[in-house]
């Protein structure tokens, strides 16, 4: 079981270097695949499509990964996906938070360097929620509809990465915003 978790995990890292997509999309849109193959995590079956899309995930052969995952009952794979998709999510989100991190270390985002560093600490605190964090740092980054348009992908996939959200505990979000924006933001003062 932890052979397939890992592969899983480190399967979708590897292949990100070929994709070109920002690992905090990309973790997005496997989790979401994945939702889709599970029925929001209901069932765990012996589907073709499904087995296929998690052989190509960890990349292993699909029938190799088909004859292994036939051996585990449904509360072990479902054990396996949870795990993979958790991992896979603290990644993206980690990904995200550092290209944030990044990004406000140009000079243009200055100012907006201390703002953000505030709206972090006032999440961490409780006085906003992490949606309203990552809103807010949106409109740092993308503060018009021109600046939105300009920007290519990189608006899109930063929503998808907020997307994560939704598959992160509070308390871990808490330790990465803490861990990754915050201290990252504090050491470019």
């Amino acid at each position: 079981m932890d052979y397939l978790e890992r592969a899983m995990v480190y399967g979708w890292y590897h292949n990100l270097e070929r994709s070109g997509f920002p690992p905090w999309a990309d973790a997005y849109v496997t989790l979401k695949e994945i939702d889709d193959f599970t029925d929001h995590y209901k069932r765990f079956g012996n589907e073709e499509p499904f087995i296929e899309f998690l052989s190509r995930l960890s990349n292993i052969d699909r029938d190799t990964f088909k004859q292994m995952w036939s051996m585990l009952s449904e509360k072990q794979r479902a054990e396996i996906i949870d795990k993979a998709t958790y991992n896979i999510t603290l990644i993206g989100v980690r990904k995200l938070l550092e290209w944030i991190t990044k990004k406000l270390s140009e000079e243009k985002y200055k100012e907006a360097r201390a703002k953000v560093l505030q709206d972090a600490k006032d999440y961490l605190s409780g006085r906003i929620y992490g949606t309203m964090l990552m809103n807010r740092i949106a409109f740092v980054f993308w503060p018009s509809v021109k600046d939105i348009k300009e920007s290519g992908y990189e608006y899109d996939n930063f929503f998808r990465g907020k997307g994560l959200l939704g598959y992160i505990s509070h308390t871990d979000f808490m330790i990465y915003v803490r861990k990754y924006l915050v201290e990252g933001l504090e050491k470019q003062k």
